[in-house]
């Protein structure tokens, strides 16, 4: 399983499409993601003081040859990117990423939560 982040308003406008094609693929040529150990340190990276933040769980298995494990900015760490469009079908769970009280993002337990978001963070 591969993350990667999007806010939940972005998602609700592409969830009912086929593909998810965020700007970094025609600015970089792929979608950024991260594995389990690496969520949190993304979040805080590039996204703190975002609210609404979902994580999608990608099954790696749908991408085939899209996918491709780098380190391409040299910090002795290889993070996931997708080379083109994400199949949504690739999509396994949408999770939020919730918040403390200090603002610092609460790690899910993604191995736990076997459904599915929807709207504005109902469940189903």
């Amino acid at each position: 399983m591969i993350y990667h982040l999007i806010n939940k308003e972005k998602w609700n406008k592409v969830k009912s499409k086929v593909y998810y094609r965020p700007k970094s693929v025609d600015r970089e040529g792929y979608i950024h993601c991260s594995y389990d150990d690496q969520l949190l340190k993304v979040a805080e990276s590039f996204h703190r003081g975002e609210e609404g933040l979902l994580v999608l769980c990608i099954n790696e298995q749908f991408l085939g040859d899209m996918l491709r494990s780098e380190d391409l900015f040299n910090l002795n760490e290889k993070y996931p990117h997708v080379y083109g469009e994400l199949p949504i079908k690739s999509i396994e769970k949408v999770v939020p990423l919730e918040v403390n009280e200090s603002g610092d993002f609460i790690k899910p337990n993604l191995e736990s939560i076997s459904t599915l978001v929807v709207e504005q963070g109902e469940w189903t």
